[in-house]
């Protein structure tokens, strides 16, 4: 009988935030599920951080239509900070990642306030499509990380807070394209 291998397949940021020299500062996942409490996106964290570079990066955000959370991960060290190059590059210990995956995250907060600034005219049953909540939170991260923010509202304040909204200041946001999307695509979205 012959043995079957299988190679678990890396996670890729949905939105991946990088400072002016390369250098990533947040990796964003963007995860529509209905139901996201936080028991589920500790679960989803755990899973991100062990199966990609996601370790690497100072911030990491799980965001959904109604929720985001963002952990403030311990600093990446200069042996495992490096440019977002798509492959699985996992800090020296190992077993300290998966320690520092079972952290709760720092801020937890309600992204309905989010939405409606960008989708004023949706109802509070409808529900976005995963690329559509893809290309708002894209717009509103950018608009975080380039235009003055005065941070008395929420979630922004919150963000602040953590240190966030200073470290992805004057940042570039990139919508990563998956598999099942053409590149071509998402730069079209983003003009």
């Amino acid at each position: 009988m012959a043995q079957k291998i299988s190679a678990a397949i890396p996670y890729l940021p949905d939105i991946l935030i990088c400072g002016e020299d390369g250098q990533t500062i947040a990796f964003v996942q963007v995860k529509n599920a209905r139901v996201l409490s936080r028991d589920v996106a500790l679960a989803l964290y755990r899973d991100v951080i062990v199966e990609s570079d996601a370790a690497s990066a100072p911030y990491f955000l799980l965001l959904s239509q109604r929720l985001g959370f963002l952990w403030r991960q311990h600093e990446a060290s200069p042996d495992t900070r490096s440019r977002h190059s798509g492959h699985v590059r996992r800090p020296k210990s190992f077993k300290r990642l998966e320690a520092d995956a079972d952290v709760a995250p720092a801020v937890e907060f309600a992204m309905d306030g989010v939405i409606h600034r960008y989708l004023p005219d949706l109802s509070g049953g409808e529900w976005l499509h995963g690329r559509e909540l893809d290309f708002i939170v894209s717009q509103w991260l950018f608009s975080l990380a380039t235009e003055q923010q005065s941070a008395v509202g929420e979630p922004e304040k919150a963000l602040a807070d953590a240190g966030f909204l200073a470290a992805i200041e004057g940042a570039v946001v990139t919508i990563e394209p998956s598999g099942d999307v053409p590149a071509a695509r998402y730069a079209a979205l983003a003009v």
